[in-house]
């Protein structure tokens, strides 16, 4: 009999970073909120994100994380950068939760440092799908400084004067 191989990996919906805005039954979204916000709650984080994601700028998704690094990466086209933004992660893992906001590319940073003993988890559109619920929207709004999910041409986005985030990026690729 072939011995069957244990493995700590764990696979969830793809639908973790969208439980809000597409949603018929809307009535869980509170209870799904809570739990995402247990996966980081007091645990140190690296946010990779393009340049105009700002997860959790303006709203209160990371507010019981322990603390915050960032590494914000190119808005459009990332995967052109993908050695820089994979050397920067590996230089500010340490014991970080690495959660990836940068489209197609997060997938392929996964899969490219499995060799890290960090967890990774690709939450894409999670800060879209979190203001959208905030704010009780029954249909995809653009957000006027961030990039938002849907609208993806990134135009119009009014700057953002945040100390504390800006103090809690640690690498930026262009």
């Amino acid at each position: 009999m072939k011995e069957i191989e244990k493995t700590n990996n764990w696979y969830g919906s793809t639908f973790i970073s969208r439980p809000y805005i597409d949603l018929v039954d809307k009535s869980k979204s509170a209870e799904t909120f809570a739990k995402l916000k247990q996966l980081w709650e007091e645990k140190d984080l690296l946010i990779v994100e393009g340049a105009l994601t700002r997860s959790g700028v303006g709203n209160d998704l990371f507010a019981n994380a322990q603390s915050i690094k960032r590494i914000v990466c190119p808005s459009k086209n990332s995967y052109q950068q993908i050695g820089q933004i994979e050397q920067a992660i590996r230089d500010n893992a340490e014991n970080r939760l690495i959660l990836l906001m940068l489209g197609p590319t997060a997938k392929v940073i996964v899969d490219d440092l499995q060799d890290l003993s960090n967890q990774m988890i690709d939450i894409g559109h999670i800060d879209s799908e979190y203001e959208w619920f905030k704010m009780g929207a029954t249909y995809k709004v653009k957000l006027a400084n961030k990039h938002t999910a849907e609208f993806n041409y990134d135009e119009d986005i009014s700057a953002v004067h945040d100390q504390i985030y800006q103090d809690e990026i640690v690498a930026r690729i262009e």
